[in-house]
């Protein structure tokens, strides 16, 4: 006779500490990975909507047939919706294909058109030359317009996918990076609510139902107030000091706005939703904000969380419902976190405020520098304000500990401007008191302190003054005085020949050129430096060898800054700045090329240097000419610095003009950098401010590429415009491309582990990718290695080998240790009370259990022995092992590989022996996914003894080799764990025991033994032997009141018990290129021992009629000790008619 069952009564009830609900009421892709299917896989409009459909399914978000029919089947309209200065021939539209060409192409596809058009190495990049020619990017603007557009207007979703996608493959603007990022912000804007709302009424709708239950909510959502005399109650709502922010940028303020006081308090709740995860990516200081009696605002505020991990840029929405008053206006937002990886993370130093940066900005001595009337301040041209608010500790990003040497006039070194500054004289000529005096204007710029009327570039930098007054020879010795007692990092030269003079006061109409030097050198069939041996300049003559010498002993402690001369009508830069063209190494035995700048004067007349042209640009001085590959542009117009001091002894301020005051600004922005990179030498310094600078707003005419030290890193010039203009906040964060991205260094010198140290060669170094560079804690480990790396840091090096200070915890993910938690479903729980009873033996004795789980080919003869095969299961003597467990951990000796297995049960002496062998790698049911599947190979053997007072009594012991994990842990980039022979022993032991009346007693025990193999290149160097253990014992009894039974099993999944685990962090490098290294062993034991605690309770009341309940206690989840303590309790019934 059949039985027939149907469920009438569930009552369930969940219970926990830790109440996180998570309510699902917007589309949420955590990363592209889960985007992927919506918007790569389609070959028609049809199909988009179909994978549209489902994609959103996957994020349990149902979007009804109705709305789907508004989504439009067009393109081209992202030109409505923001700016995008396309040149017209490239403006986004679709070719018309013939039908024949459609269906050929649905038919018979290029297969190589398609792998090639889709892989990855094949797409455009932000570093790719077809990329950086058409400086094209999108803006945060443009990033929140889309955003807000598909808000308002989501049946544009195809369209604006299509045009996306049309910027990318066709017309080459976007790298496939920005495409994912653009995309993921915008389908996490997309709204299924909005979309349904635009779907037309129908006549025959009905007035029950989900759609109708929807409306209600939203309707009750919005109302407020009740009646109730005259007053009238205000309106509420919301603003938002930013909605697109970087991971180390400042809070954003969420506000709630009443019309007028209210006589009674608000309460505003805010649900939270988006791709980034609170209190990983951000935390909010609350999720409910009170607007007190009287009061008219209330706020809460977001703070991102600046980590290292490479990611896209990720949303968080904030949804706000109030009850007491009505809303008007949006009611959510979107607020954008962008990943920066290395760049907020600059040196040793931490970027201030956007506060801090305004108060930089607005106090007096900056202000009163600029002295012209243009838009943009000329130190805000190249970020001063952003660099001046880094700090390390106490120390700011302001010249500390440098000094730069002032090459010039006269000085007054007792200015104000100087008050408290250290100030060397090498030479004291006489200074003017009635008017300016220019060393003294030029010593100002570069290191003018922040008290004075005006401040420097480098306002804690110490100067050393000499004159050019003097003769070659003696400029020489002042310049290795220079060098070896004070350890310049700068020499500044605003000074050089000029021609054609005349008059009193005298006026030049030209400065002497460098072309014409060699003009004159062929004309007097001489090279350059025969050429200069015959001048009649005071630097040259009899004393060329000499001065030249002392330049370029120079160039091993500091860099040269040469002004490049004031006439516009010039064709070349001036002879001075010009050296490096012929002393280069090459031309001649000396190499002045090294490190040698040269800036021109020039005037910047636009409103932002962002989008900005050479129009915006009026050069006033002679061109970089053949300075071009080492010439940068400022703005040295109308500059106030120190003037001179007048004859009562006050301290006078004055305004100039001219290429002599860029130079001293740059000389200043090196210093800043020796601050900043103390392992930088002077060569890397010049070449990290070129390869910095802003040239977007001109078209190269050549390309420089830094090979010395800069591993290939291009960057393109302009014969009147040289590099640009330099961006010293960018100089600042690391400069990379695709193929040399921001690297931790790890070296292989002699010797190993230990909690020692040492050094090793750059040359030596090899390089392992920051963005690449993660690693996932598996449980087994819990919070020792979080606990053992606190604090811990490590320097991370750019393609110029600028060192970066990183926290090395950031890079490593903590999530895994929640998996272990122990979770009961209402159908599991169900399956269980229907299949209760009481009656049977539930017991099951390994030695009759003829069939395992996966055994696609049993070989076994009548007697149970033979050959079998298992897939996508754990092999056949670990099952025997895992047969009374649970099946909630994650063991790495017992439950993960689930590969392709080869079995053996036979008898030995009496007893059932069981031998498996599982690969993970060979797994045909798995093999579409076996980029996910961690490779392990697993040997075991189970032998259940023969014994009358057990059940069961078995024996496990087995080999486990993980390759790409160490107890499931999974590290890449600079902790590489790929294609090790990682190995462990285990053991393990259980039985089962019936107690007649007083039930039936499980228990399991497993011991690992583990050891990683020696990582020659990651930052890990290896382990100890790690010892770990997992246990469980389950009692069940029967008839406890009659036709009932009640279990409780308590159990502890994989810990380790003891071990160590060596990192190795390699620390700044010294200036000769060598790098520290520190070696740390780190205690791989959990602060805590997680302890599950599951209780049930079955009764079959009636003949039709049962209850359960089952009750889960954890403790120290994850093995962390003190973590929060979990309950969970689940009632079921079943009623069988």
């Amino acid at each position: 006779m059949k039985k027939i069952f149907l469920t009438t009564f569930i009552l369930i009830i969940l219970l926990t500490s830790n109440n996180n609900v998570n309510a699902a009421n917007a589309v949420t892709f955590k990363n592209f990975d889960e985007l992927n299917a919506c918007v790569d896989f389609y070959n028609s409009f049809l199909q988009y909507k179909k994978n549209f459909q489902e994609c959103l399914k996957q994020q349990d978000v149902i979007i009804e047939k109705n709305s789907l029919k508004l989504i439009k089947n067009d393109y081209g309209i992202i030109e409505d919706i923001i700016e995008l200065n396309l040149p017209k021939e490239e403006t986004i539209k679709k070719p018309k294909k013939k039908l024949s060409e459609i269906l050929k192409n649905i038919f018979q596809p290029d297969l190589e058109k398609i792998e090639e058009e889709e892989n990855i190495f094949n797409q455009t990049s932000a570093f790719s030359d077809e990329y950086r020619e058409k400086q094209f990017s999108l803006n945060d603007q443009n990033f929140r317009d889309l955003n807000n557009h598909i808000k308002v207007n989501p049946e544009d979703i195809y369209a604006i996918t299509e045009d996306i996608n049309i910027l990318t493959y066709k017309n080459k603007y976007l790298s496939e990076f920005k495409r994912q990022e653009i995309l993921l912000n915008i389908y996490n804007a997309f709204d299924v609510t909005v979309l349904a709302s635009k779907v037309p009424p129908s006549s025959e709708v009905a007035s029950f139902g989900p759609a109708a239950a929807g409306i209600v909510a939203v309707a009750a959502l919005a109302g407020g107030g009740s009646g109730g005399g005259t007053y009238t109650p205000p309106t509420i709502s919301f603003s938002v000091s930013s909605t697109s922010i970087g991971e180390c940028d400042s809070d954003v303020t969420v506000t709630a706005n009443l019309t007028k006081a209210h006589n009674a308090n608000v309460t505003v709740t805010y649900a939270v939703g988006g791709t980034a995860t609170q209190d990983t990516d951000y935390t909010l200081s609350s999720t409910t904000s009170t607007i007190v009696s009287g009061a008219t605002s209330g706020t809460i505020t977001l703070n991102p969380t600046n980590d290292t991990t490479a990611e896209t840029s990720e949303t968080v929405t904030l949804s706000a419902s109030v009850s007491e008053v009505s809303t008007t206006g949006n009611t959510s937002t979107t607020i954008t976190i962008h990943d920066y990886v290395l760049k907020c993370n600059t040196t040793a130093y931490s970027e201030g405020t956007t506060s801090e940066q305004n108060t930089i900005k607005n106090r007096s001595s900056w202000t009163e520098v600029d002295q012209s009337s243009n838009n943009v301040h000329p130190y805000e041209l190249f970020n001063l304000h952003k660099v001046h608010s880094f700090k390390s500790g106490a120390t700011t990003l302001t010249g500390n500990s440098q000094t730069i040497y002032i090459m010039d006039d006269q000085m007054d070194d007792g200015h104000d401007s100087f008050q408290g500054k250290t100030v060397t004289m090498l030479d004291s000529p006489a200074v003017n008191t009635t008017s300016h005096n220019h060393g003294t204007h030029v010593a100002s710029i570069a290191a003018g302190i922040v008290a004075g009327t005006t401040h420097g570039v480098a306002p804690d930098a110490s100067i050393v003054f000499s004159t050019f007054d003097d003769n070659g020879t003696a400029q020489a010795t002042d310049i290795d005085t220079a060098r070896t007692t004070h350890d310049a990092i700068a020499m500044n030269n605003s000074w050089g020949y000029q021609q054609n003079c005349s008059g009193n006061p005298v006026t030049c109409t030209s400065t002497l050129e460098w072309s014409e030097v060699v003009s004159a050198a062929n004309s007097n069939g001489r090279n350059i430096r025969e050429e200069l041996n015959n001048a009649s300049q005071h630097v040259f003559g009899s004393h060329t060898s000499t001065y030249l010498t002392a330049l370029d002993n120079f160039q091993n402690n500091g860099v040269i800054v040469w002004a490049s001369g004031n006439f516009p009508n010039d064709t070349d830069v001036s002879a001075m700045a010009g050296l490096p063209a012929y002393f280069n190494g090459t031309d001649d035995s000396l190499d002045l090329s090294d490190a040698w700048l040269t800036v021109m004067y020039a005037e910047f007349t636009g409103t932002s240097l962002s989008g900005a042209s050479t129009s915006d640009f009026s050069r006033k001085g002679n061109p970089c000419g053949s300075a071009k590959e080492w010439c940068l542009v400022v703005d040295d117009r109308q500059i106030k610095a120190a003037g001179y001091i007048n004859g009562s002894g006050t301290s006078i301020y004055s305004t100039l003009q001219g290429s002599s005051m860029g130079a001293p600004q740059v000389s200043g922005m090196i210093a800043l950098l020796g601050q900043a990179f103390p392992n930088h030498n002077p060569e890397q310094l010049t070449d990290r401010l070129l390869a910095s600078a802003n040239n977007l707003w001109f078209t190269p005419s050549g390309v420089t590429t830094f090979t010395t030290h800069g591993a290939s890193i291009k960057h393109g010039y302009n014969d009147e415009w040289g590099h640009g203009v330099p961006d010293l906040y960018a100089a600042l964060s690391p400069i990379t491309s695709s193929s040399n991205p921001g690297s931790f260094g790890f070296g292989s010198p002699s010797g190993s582990g230990g909690n020692g140290g040492g050094s090793v060669p750059f040359s030596q170094v090899d390089k392992l990718a920051v963005s690449e560079t993660s690693m996932s804690i598996s449980s087994s480990l819990g919070d020792g290695i979080m606990n053992g790396l606190k604090n811990k840091t490590a320097y991370a090096y750019d393609a110029l080998n600028g060192g970066f200070k990183l926290n090395v915890n950031d890079f490593i993910n903590y999530e895994q240790l929640n998996e272990q938690r122990i979770e009961y479903s209402v159908n599991e729980e169900l399956d269980s009370l229907r299949s209760f009873n009481v009656n049977e033996n539930q017991i099951k004795s390994a030695k009759n259990f003829d069939v395992y789980a996966g055994e696609y080919f049993n070989f076994r003869d009548k007697y149970n022995k033979g050959l079998s095969v298992t897939l996508d299961q754990p092999n056949i003597a670990l099952q025997n092992f895992n047969l009374y467990n649970n099946q909630h951990y994650k063991n790495p000796f017992t439950s993960e590989n689930k590969g392709v297995g080869f079995n053996n049960k036979f008898y030995f002496f009496g007893n059932n022996v069981l031998l498996g062998y599982n690969n993970s790698k060979f797994n045909p049911i798995t093999s579409i996914n076996k980029n996910s599947v961690l490779p392990m190979e697993t040997l075991a053997l189970s032998m259940n003894i023969d014994s009358d007072k057990f059940d069961l009594l078995s024996f496990t012991t087995g080999l486990l080799k993980e390759e790409n994990t160490f107890l499931l842990s999974e590290g890449s980039g600079a902790f590489n764990l790929t294609n090790k022979n990682n190995l462990s022993n285990f053991y393990g032991f259980n039985f089962s025991k019936n107690l007649n009346n007083f039930g039936n007693i499980y228990f399991s025990s497993m011991f690992g033994n583990s050891k990683l193999d020696n990582a020659q290149n990651s930052l890990i160097v290896d382990t100890s032997n790690v010892l770990s253990s997992s246990f469980e014992v389950n009692y069940e009894l029967k008839n406890l009141f009659d036709n009932d039974q009640l279990n409780i099993s308590f159990s502890q999944p994989n810990r380790v018990e003891d071990g160590e685990m060596t990192f190795r962090f390699m620390g700044l490098a010294d200036k000769n290129g060598i790098l520290p290294y520190q070696d740390h062993k780190v205690s791989l034991t959990p602060s805590g021992r997680q302890k599950d605690l599951t209780v049930s309770y079955y009764k079959n009341h009636l003949r039709n009629l049962k209850t359960g309940i089952k009750a889960v206690l954890t403790d120290d989840l994850g093995h962390i000790k003190d973590n929060n303590l979990d309950a969970n309790l689940l009632l079921t019934a079943t009623y069988n008619f």
